[in-house]
């Protein structure tokens, strides 16, 4: 049993009510059923029983820090008062071990866990209130010492979000009693400094919030999933043995087909043609002495020195079917034995799996060995790659999700970076220094969000004209951390034609190119070994090149290297369908795909591609001065840090008013008149695709007027209607200069 396994049989004995995981197909409802309330307490009680399996260490760590603030601020505070706080957080804390124990003690059923972590809730609620106390009841005069408070109280804040996430309400209610009153306390100095760190605790702890948010979704997706699986795994195993039932009648018709023709000698011819003709190899020996009687063509494709006479534990079909008291074993008292083998061909070149069909039959009181030998390296080449597309498509899922989520608090810190950058003056050199070093991470972050974003769409396919350096600059971020361990990487690119083809399907071209280069050269060698990704122009074509001086293909595998199920890593190691799907792509682009593997080392795939057809672009019309005037800008979105930041970039220009929802935005629109439009485009309530359709029914002026800000349409409704509508678009992140030139290219409209 895998560790995965092992881990999830765990977690299953230990589900609320002593449920164990292999009856969850009985409880949890289908996907397809409208009530999934069994589900929902299920996924409750993990919740809860997450924050009763942190132990005490919690309670022991908030009584520890607790006596260290005291010892720390114990000159400049009231004796006898921090003395009282610190017994009465003691005694809290040690209520809630009692309150632990009581829990594992009940072991309570999934309906009860709401009520359990509602009072596990209360007791954050109550550790965060002494924070919250301490905040105002040790605030004094020395900033070091307010520093030192503030840092503790964020602290415990940040550790809650791994004691406490898997049930927000406990977490909300531990940073709510903790900072509100620390921002209140440090709002109340009325100063600057204090205004400022107030602000800081307050973010901190939307931020927390944030986090421990994410969090708690994807706990409650993983156990959700975790207990579909398990129904699916039952019914799976209902057809599993359907199958195995299907399988021995299927044996069965040819143990009796088999008896039959040994009855007749007259029948024999025929009977080694039908044995050719199945498409198996099949040998027929004596029980007694395993010599081999009969064989079929197929044999020799698949067993290397099978002649009649010859015995087979000689032949080497299975690694556990070396010897002679290997077979004696196997066929002692059984009848029907099918077993799944792998066989490795002599040269070492390829693997392939091997299912062996062992029959035994007694005929004329002699015991006969019936064995038909199928080639299943096909079968199982394709349920890996099965397995794979779904893993992939969930991974893609996800990195659109996550990188929707990161662009928003990303387009706050790319604005205010710029903002602070231009407010510094000359002087201020050091602070532009690492003001700009962040600017460059932030941006950092925003190109590998964009690129995975290529890999994560699921719309149909798109062919438009495409730099074929931009999409290899993509991939080669992508494949970075595949390459960088193996190989250094050496790019060489010209300026090739623009092709006309789908971003997706040429960058799953180049990424599986160089997965395969990195997968040719083992790790721990990179100053050795190179990967190349070459681009240039060749008679009207764009030619792409990758080589690697890694392992060769070896010559028997060149001329089929683009067919399906050819494993150059061997079974196991890979599908074998990777560069067979290379060239379906390139081919349907009408261009060619060619390997290059001298025996000495090392493989060079070069690809040719058409150029793209020429497209006439009209030229952005450039602005007069005239345009920029003070305008009325709306910007609607949900989150109230971007409607900040675009309030703060443009403020100074324009008369900037916010909504942060879009029924608020609607009211607005309807009762005055704005010239621009700033609207996210993903929101929860409603769409800004679904708002710009209600706008357009009621004020169609200002449909024209809207700007669509968005961090990825990672949904083919929002991809084909960002694509349908001529308004302009703002993907986030952005910057405040990239902010404020679309404002003026949007008064210019």
């Amino acid at each position: 049993m895998s560790d995965a396994d092992d881990r999830d049989g765990k977690l299953g004995q230990d589900l609320p009510g002593d449920q164990a995981l292999s009856t969850v197909a009985d409880t949890v409802p289908d996907a397809d059923s409208s009530d999934e309330r069994a589900l929902g307490a299920l996924v409750r009680a993990e919740q809860v029983r997450g924050l009763f399996s942190k132990g005490y260490l919690p309670y022991i760590v908030n009584v520890v820090n607790a006596s260290l603030v005291l010892a720390v601020l114990w000159p400049s505070i009231d004796h006898v008062v921090a003395l009282t706080w610190l017994v009465l957080f003691a005694g809290v804390a040690t209520a809630r071990i009692v309150f632990q124990q009581a829990y594992h003690r009940r072991a309570p059923a999934p309906e009860a866990a709401p009520r359990w972590g509602n009072l596990f809730a209360v007791g954050s609620a109550l550790f965060g209130s002494f924070w919250g106390v301490a905040s105002i009841l040790f605030f004094d005069g020395d900033s070091l010492d307010q520093v030192f408070l503030i840092f503790v109280i964020g602290g415990m804040c940040a550790a809650a979000t791994t004691s406490a996430a898997s049930y927000p309400p406990a977490f909300r209610a531990f940073v709510v009693m903790a900072c509100v009153p620390a921002v209140i306390r440090f709002a109340a100095e009325g100063d600057r400094i204090h205004g400022g760190m107030a602000a800081m605790v307050f973010l901190f702890a939307l931020g927390t919030s944030a986090i421990a948010r994410q969090g708690a979704r994807g706990l409650i997706e993983a156990v959700t999933l975790r207990f579909r699986n398990a129904a699916m795994t039952e019914r799976l195993q209902e057809t599993q043995g359907e199958l195995r039932q299907l399988n021995e009648r299927l044996e069965l018709r040819v143990t009796e087909r088999t008896a039959e023709l040994e009855h007749t000698l007259a029948k024999l011819d025929r009977f080694y043609t039908l044995l050719n003709q199945t498409g198996a190899a099949i040998l027929v020996a004596d029980a007694t002495t395993l010599e081999v009687l009969e064989l079929n063509d197929q044999v020799n494709t698949l067993v290397v020195g099978a002649t009649i006479g010859s015995k087979l534990p000689m032949l080497g079909v299975a690694s556990t079917l070396a010897t002679e008291a290997d077979w004696r074993k196997m066929l002692d008292g059984a009848r029907d034995v099918v077993r799944t083998v792998e066989d490795v061909q002599e040269d070492g070149s390829r693997l392939r799996a091997i299912e062996l069909t062992i029959t035994v039959r007694t005929v004329a009181q002699r015991d006969y060995v019936l064995i038909a030998i199928r080639d299943i390296s096909a079968r199982k080449s394709l349920e890996a790659e099965l397995q794979q597309n779904g893993m992939l498509a969930s991974v893609g899922r996800l990195a659109a999700g996550v990188g929707h989520e990161i662009n928003n608090p990303l387009t706050a810190v790319l604005a205010n970076l710029q903002l602070v950058e231009a407010a510094l003056s000359p002087t201020d050199g050091e602070l532009r220094r690492l003001v700009g070093d962040a600017r460059m991470g932030a941006k950092r972050i925003r190109d590998v969000v964009r690129d995975l974003r290529t890999f994560s769409r699921t719309e149909a396919d798109r062919s438009t004209p495409l730099s074929v350096n931009s999409v290899l600059e993509s991939c080669l971020s992508i494949a970075n951390n595949e390459l960088k361990h193996r190989a250094s990487i050496v790019t060489e690119l010209g300026k090739p034609p623009n092709v006309l083809a789908d971003r997706n399907r040429l960058a799953q071209v180049f990424l599986n190119l160089l997965v395969r280069a990195a997968q040719a050269i083992p790790v721990g060698d990179a100053q050795r070994n190179e990967v190349r990704v070459r681009s240039t122009e060749n008679d009207g074509d764009a030619v792409i090149e990758i080589s690697d001086t890694g392992a060769p293909i070896p010559p028997e595998l060149r001329a089929h290297i683009f067919e399906p199920f050819i494993a150059t890593r061997g079974f196991g190691s890979g599908t074998g369908l990777a560069l067979s799907i290379c060239h379906d792509i390139v081919r349907d682009l009408g261009g060619t795909i060619e390997v290059h593997s001298p025996s000495t080392g090392g493989s060079r795939f070069r690809i040719r591609l058409p150029r793209a057809p020429e497209v006439t672009t009209t030229p952005m019309p450039i602005l007069s001065p005239a345009i920029e005037r003070r305008a009325r800008v709306l910007v609607i979105d949900d989150d109230p840090m971007v409607a900040r930041v675009v309030e703060r970039a443009i403020g100074d220009l324009h008369h900037v008013e916010i909504a942060n929802t879009p029924k608020e935005g609607l009211a607005r629109i309807i009762a005055s008149s704005y010239d621009v439009i700033l609207c996210d485009l993903m929101m929860p309530d409603m769409t800004g695709m679904e708002l710009h359709a209600d706008i357009a029914r009621r004020v169609p002026a200002a449909a024209a007027r809207m700007v669509f800000m968005t961090g990825g349409a990672f949904t083919n409704e929002a991809e084909v209607f960002l694509e349908r509508v001529p308004n302009l678009k703002l993907w986030k992140p952005f910057e405040a200069k990239e902010l404020r030139e679309v404002v003026l290219l949007a008064l210019g409209q």
